[in-house]
């Protein structure tokens, strides 16, 4: 009996599905591991990790169904996340470079590869064709190392997506009309059912989902586990309904990405839950399938499968190059930008197995192109891997070494004044959104506890609040480091905890109705601005913070003379991106001048020059509650101080039910200050 159960559990391939699933885990699990080792990509070992189980070799799996639909999931919610993650106003901004980029990577593999192969395949047109738009196809296999090196927004990454969903639509378009001319069925009728079912399909997808989406993530605020579970459900329902119009599931996935963009903040818990499940789980599942296709024996079948095998890699590498190339010289990007655009468009995996097989169950392309084809999918994606992360390494170090002097040499710290639990999370959740360090640098919650006869009691109270802080915080894996004091006033506490820990950003909550002690001794606010000269951030958040739409900046007369000017720029910089918002910069020539001076490649950013701060109270008269205001204040003394500044309390106030307010105090130095 004990013999006939292991054989069940160990008859080869597996076919029980503990030993399956324990089996995909373990090389999950391991391959990276063991990748980082080699010093190789991940996405390279998980490969080989499919190749070694996969039917090829050791035949431990099969492609039974439950590999095909977690594989499936995997592609789908890679193209997903490629959708989700673009900087959508980049993407609608730069929509004529993704269609260069998309017809020049199409086109220029399509030519070469009939070029060739309609000499290597004895001028069978059919087989030519297959082949050719083969070439054109690229899976973003490699996408999660550019999202990994925090380049899913740039422009070359962007373009980059939407040119593969342009040519990977036309290569299926193709690859349609191929199928049906050799059955007979090119006739009027598929070209209006062809048509109107994909018309029928962008119209739900593009008009109709946003708007049961935003419906929807209103009514299920707070309650992530639905969230989810509904943006699972817009993923395949768009990819289902791409299938049903005779498109390829793909586009569905990456158009409801799209779609749900500006619904989901980047640096939200929904996010990070989306990003988390995809790269952990479904994505690795994908990879692997990629590797249990490749047959490395079919390289050594013979000369014939050799040279094809070779023609075939040489041709879609060097084609997918040039089509790389040709975009750098025309849009002027560097040798890295360039080396990322082919890398992210070099691997050929899902488009390309389905032109093969398709073409294979035609009898147009024999065993030995599609041995070959397997062979360059392997290749391909180990040169895609390696360039990709080599070129992203590269365009990070030259960020970092074009930072402004003045911040270049900071490590950002971000200190959270916590005080009411009522307003705890919000605060929190806007330390998130300016954080613009590495994830591995904490944000600080401090609590400050008065040195009183029950100061025991209330530290164990602010243990508790926390804890709470921390699962807050947990949710997108942002590292906390509280810290509690025991101190005479809170003023005392937060500045010395400032200097202490070497805090560059303190963020305090909005006091609505100053006290008689407050009257007599001054605020929290007040005495801060004397005892520190760090950046202050008061912060009166009435709505949720993930619903920013268009972020308001408004500055006096000569704030860029201030010390702590582009510390305060690249924070609302950073602040904008994790929102997606709009930015309006308003205030003075001179300073908007000097803004874009050290803020060169800032996007989708209008830039208004008005002569006063106050003129910002007929602006506010039509501001809604997905608006953040913020004011750049001065401290008493400084060059840019006014008296206009003691009207910004009265102006948040006055707004205060319309929208959220931030009130920013930049760094100054002493002798910044006139006398």
């Amino acid at each position: 009996m004990i013999i006939k159960s292991m054989k069940n559990h160990f008859s080869i391939p597996f076919t029980d599905p503990i030993a399956i699933i324990f089996l995909m885990f373990s090389l999950i699990l391991f391959a990276p591991i063991f990748s980082q080792r080699l010093k190789i990509p991940g996405i390279i070992g998980l490969i080989f990790a499919g190749i070694l189980v996969g039917p090829n070799s050791l035949n431990l799996l099969s492609k039974n169904i439950g590999v095909t639909i977690f594989s499936t999931i995997g592609l789908l919610y890679l193209m997903f996340l490629a959708g989700l993650e673009i900087d959508i106003k980049s993407f609608q901004k730069n929509k004529n470079r993704s269609l260069v980029f998309g017809l020049l990577t199409f086109s220029i593999p399509f030519t070469i590869g009939c070029s060739v192969f309609y000499i290597l395949l004895d001028k069978q047109i059919f087989s030519t064709l297959f082949v050719a738009i083969m070439f054109s196809t690229h899976t973003l296999l490699s996408y999660p190392i550019a999202s990994r090196f925090g380049l899913s927004k740039t422009e070359v990454v962007t373009i980059t997506t939407g040119g593969t969903i342009i040519t990977d639509s036309l290569v299926l378009f193709i690859l349609t009309i191929l199928s049906s001319v050799t059955k007979d069925k090119l006739d009027a009728y598929f070209w209006l059912r062809f048509l109107g079912l994909v018309l029928v399909f962008m119209f739900v997808v593009v008009r109709l989902v946003p708007i049961a989406s935003q419906y929807l993530f209103k009514k299920i605020r707070g309650d992530s586990g639905i969230q989810y579970l509904f943006v699972l459900f817009i993923l395949f329902f768009s990819a289902f309904g791409a299938e049903l119009a005779g498109l390829e599931p793909m586009i569905g996935a990456f158009l409801s990405g799209l779609v749900l963009n500006k619904f989901i903040p980047h640096t939200s818990a929904l996010m990070n839950r989306i990003l988390f499940i995809g790269n952990t789980l479904f994505i690795p599942f994908f990879l692997i399938s990629v590797g249990m296709i490749i047959n490395i024996k079919a390289f050594f079948s013979g000369i014939g499968a050799i040279v094809i095998a070779v023609a075939l890699i040489t041709v879609a590498i060097t084609s997918k190059f040039l089509a790389a190339y040709f975009t750098q010289k025309i849009f002027k990007y560097s040798n890295n930008e360039r080396n990322l655009i082919f890398g992210l468009s070099n691997s050929h995996a899902a488009a390309t197995i389905a032109v093969i097989l398709v073409g294979h169950q035609l009898k147009w392309l024999d065993e030995t192109i599609l041995n070959a084809t397997v062979l360059l999918i392997l290749v391909s994606c180990i040169v895609s891997s390696f360039v990709t992360q080599s070129a992203s390494k590269k365009i990070v170090i030259q960020e970092l070494e074009a930072t402004h002097p003045q911040t270049a040499d900071k490590q950002e710290k971000i200190l959270v004044s916590l005080s009411n639990p009522s307003t705890m999370e919000r605060l929190l959740d806007f330390s998130f959104l300016i954080k613009n360090s590495k994830p591995s640098q904490p944000i600080y919650p401090l609590m400050i506890v008065l040195d009183d006869d029950m100061y025991e009691k209330k530290v164990m109270a602010g243990f508790a609040a926390m804890e709470k802080a921390i699962f807050h915080a947990s949710a997108t894996e942002t590292l906390l480091e509280p810290v509690i004091r025991v101190d005479l006033n809170p003023a005392n506490g937060i500045s010395r905890a400032i200097k202490e820990i070497s805090i560059t950003k303190t963020i305090i909550g909005w006091n609505e109705k100053p006290s008689k002690v407050d009257f007599l001794f001054g605020t929290l606010l007040e005495n801060l601005l004397n005892l520190t000269d760090k950046m202050l951030i008061v912060t009166r958040c009435s709505y949720p913070l993930d619903r920013i739409g268009k972020v308001q900046v408004w500055f006096m007369e000569s704030a860029e003379l201030e010390f702590g000017f582009s510390d305060w720029v690249s924070m609302v910089v950073t602040l904008v991106k994790n929102t997606n918002a709009n930015l309006v910069f308003n205030g003075n020539i001179q300073t908007i001048q000097a803004i874009r001076s050290i803020q060169k490649n800032l996007k989708n950013t209008v830039y208004n020059s008005l002569p006063d701060i106050l003129a910002a109270n007929f602006y506010l008269e039509s501001v809604s509650e997905n608006d953040l205001v913020i004011f750049i204040a001065a401290r008493q003394g400084a060059i840019s101080y006014q008296p206009s500044n003691e009207n910004l309390r009265k102006m948040v106030l006055k707004y205060s039910d319309r929208c959220n307010f931030v009130i920013v105090y930049p760094e100054q130095k002493s002798e910044n200050r006139t006398i």
